[in-house]
């Protein structure tokens, strides 16, 4: 099977994504799957709209077609009254949290240390772990997973009792469940 890239994906998804029923996160199924996930919530205006109207649209679309997702947390875009109001938001309505970073850093830059990188990480699990729909998963910022990091950062979530679980790439298949 050839592997997509990104661009090719997220086409891929848009023309599908009205016709396909994707099935929850938790669901055991023997049919093929796919999954829809949302990277990096924010509180600003975008595309002249405010936060809460964005975030009240994805949600009714989602809804709309009976569709499970992850959300992927940023924590500096949520450290706020505002930002916990989005992500309470996405947990009412029994979408997955996720772990994404606190300040999104771009670990492939030589100025970025293990330690680092990984206490920026850990920063981040405080704000989301006491959301109902939290899940033990970990997105890198910028899909961009340095080997050197990749497993050192997963030893460092597991022994502080964080995200251990690492997001996979799309159309990959997912081991271990």
């Amino acid at each position: 099977m050839r592997q997509m890239n990104r661009r090719e994906f997220i086409k891929c998804g848009a023309i599908l994504a009205p016709t396909i029923r994707a099935t929850s996160a938790w669901a055991k199924t023997e049919q093929p799957e796919i999954a829809f996930t949302f990277d990096d919530p924010k509180t600003d205006i975008c595309g002249g709209l405010p936060w809460q109207e964005i975030n009240t649209r994805m949600l009714a679309a989602l809804s709309k077609y009976h569709t499970k997702t992850v959300l992927f947390v940023t924590g500096k875009r949520v450290d706020s009254e505002d930002g916990r109001s989005l992500v309470a938001a996405w947990d009412r309505c029994v979408h997955a949290v996720g772990n994404h970073s606190y300040s999104h850093l771009f670990f492939n830059d030589a100025d970025i240390k293990l330690a680092n990188f990984e206490s920026d990480v850990l920063k981040n699990e405080p704000l989301i772990h006491g959301y109902t729909h939290f899940t033990r998963l970990f997105r890198f910022p910028y899909f961009k997973k340095a080997r050197r990091l990749r497993s050192a950062t997963a030893c460092a979530l597991s022994s502080n009792g964080g995200s251990i679980e690492l997001d996979v790439p799309p159309l990959m298949p997912r081991t271990g469940q």
